[in-house]
């Protein structure tokens, strides 16, 4: 009986207030069931525990541990050194934490307070944390996050790409590694429908079928969509059955090609083949270096030639075709309107430089097998209005028109002499052409005796030079005032011959 009285009465005494210490005068534990062990260590929360040096437990239940360390909230427990937990039921390790180091909330639970905290300050002016986790459950990490053993270099801005992503099913990007290349490709995505990936690659094509080549196989290539191939350094390929394998092209829409470095294909069924050319629109080609071809059904094949519109073609080097149904065969020749006659084929060559070759036209015709022009300018510096002789073109003019004719220009200088006779051949005609009522010549009779003032095109079909007519008229005219000249001197001869014989009469 005399030890149960023993036992319960040192029970009661170390439940009531303990303190452990080789000098208990450094110790407080004046709180309610408080336990401080240690030097200098202070419990004065009820329940509370201080254990090391210099540690307080100021609050219900606090625990603090260590070396100089502070739990002032309800249930906190701060360890370490010079850590501090000032919030409701939080905890902190390490030393000089700055979260939890003044209170959010310390007698009572709050979402807003840090619920654990490791300090890693160097003073108590350099406070800081290695890592933080809120009662909300938002966690902060300083620096790197290792994952079997490996850091995770992703910035937050970036990891956040994946927010909502629930599983790798979900389609979201990841590295892959062919042939010794590495790329990135969708979960999604069934390898043996791709080609091997290329090195830096992106490759967001859906393949639905086994290919050694679809997708993007080329170095820093891009390839979106569906059946899509980028194989070209550095191409892009987006839409449906886009092609892009030349060099830094790009291939969108649908059916597309891009086969020539630094080539464009966009649209529907257009093909870039010509290095640094452009397809765009529909079934539209570019196989010329540097060649643009825009529209329906163009075709750019010359080097640096443009075609544009509909069935447009710019086959010379250097050429361009606008309209619908034009064609451009001579080098540096510019065509617009319909269906052209001229330069439609190549006048004297595709690939250099020539007056012979048309410099300008405009067609005007029905159709394919209808061509006409209603205007043609040669880089000789001939220019011809229409070239249609059997309806005739007029050209109006509200000025002067007037004619180089400088004697310094001119060689092998003779005088057309007598042309009264010639030109007496020839007859003035009336007619009618477009519907009007005209005076003029007929080409055959002056071919007859002016050969010179008519010539005849590709249609055989004979034109006359109205203004070389000048000179002919101004010499028959000379002519026909010299007759006059001796007309009039014949004729004061016979007044006086009269005169003569009417006075010999009136002598009689």
């Amino acid at each position: 009986m005399k030890k149960l009285f023993t036992l319960l009465a040192l029970t009661i005494s170390f439940s009531m207030n303990a303190q452990m210490d080789d000098n208990s005068a450094n110790n407080n534990s004046a709180g309610t069931f408080a336990v401080a062990m240690g030097a200098y260590t202070t419990a004065s929360g009820s329940y509370s525990t201080a254990m090391g040096r210099y540690t307080t437990a100021s609050s219900w239940m606090s625990t603090a541990m260590g070396d100089n360390t502070t739990a002032s909230g309800e249930f906190s427990t701060a360890m370490g050194r010079l850590t501090t937990a000032s919030d409701y039921a939080s905890t902190v390790i390490g030393q000089y934490n700055s979260s939890g180091s003044s209170a959010t909330s310390a007698y009572s639970f709050s979402t807003s307070a840090p619920a654990f905290v490791i300090g890693n300050g160097a003073d108590s002016s350099n406070k800081s944390d290695a890592f933080k986790v809120m009662f909300n459950g938002d966690t902060y990490i300083s620096s790197s996050l290792y994952l079997g053993g490996t850091a995770i270099t992703a910035t937050a801005a970036e990891l956040n790409l994946l927010d909502g992503v629930t599983a790798i099913g979900s389609g979201i990007l990841s590295s892959v590694t062919e042939n010794s290349n590495t790329g990135v490709r969708l979960t999604t995505s069934n390898a043996a429908n791709h080609g091997d990936i290329g090195s830096n690659a992106v490759d967001l094509s859906y393949q639905n079928s086994t290919s050694s080549t679809k997708g993007a196989t080329g170095y820093a290539a891009t390839a979106l969509g569906y059946l899509t191939t980028a194989s070209g350094n550095q191409s892009t390929s987006m839409g449906e059955l886009t092609t892009a394998s030349g060099r830094e092209t790009l291939a969108i829409g649908n059916s597309t090609t891009a086969s020539g470095d630094y080539s464009t294909a966009m649209g529907l069924s257009t093909t870039a083949s010509g290095a640094q050319s452009t397809a765009m629109g529909r079934l539209t080609t570019a196989s010329g270096i540097s060649s643009l071809a825009l529209g329906y059904s163009t075709t750019a094949s010359g080097s640096s030639s443009t075609a544009m519109g509909e069935f447009t073609t710019a086959s010379a080097s250097y050429s361009t075709s606008i309209g619908y149904g034009t064609t451009t065969s001579d080098y540096g020749s510019l065509v617009i309107g319909r269906y052209n006659s001229s330069g439609s084929s190549v006048t004297n060559s595709a690939t250099a430089f020539s007056t012979s070759n048309t410099a300008f036209v405009i067609g005007n015709g029905a159709d394919f097998f209808n061509k006409s022009d209603a205007f043609k300018v040669m880089f000789n510096g001939d220019a011809t209005i229409g070239n249609d002789a059997i309806i005739g073109n007029d050209l109006t003019v509200s000025g002067d028109v007037v004619v180089s004719s400088d004697a310094r220009l001119k060689s092998n200088i003779v005088s057309l002499g007598s042309t009264l006779s010639r030109l007496l051949l020839i007859d003035g005609k009336s007619y009618e052409m477009k519907g009007k009522q005209k005076i003029g010549v007929l080409a055959q009779e002056i071919k007859e005796v002016f050969p010179e003032l008519v010539t005849e095109d590709a249609n055989e079909m004979l034109a006359v030079n109205y203004q070389g007519l000048v000179p002919v008229l101004i010499n028959a005219l000379k002519e026909q005032q010299s007759e006059i000249e001796i007309l009039k001197q014949q004729q004061a001869e016979i007044e006086e011959l009269k005169e003569m014989v009417n006075r010999l009469i009136s002598s009689k």
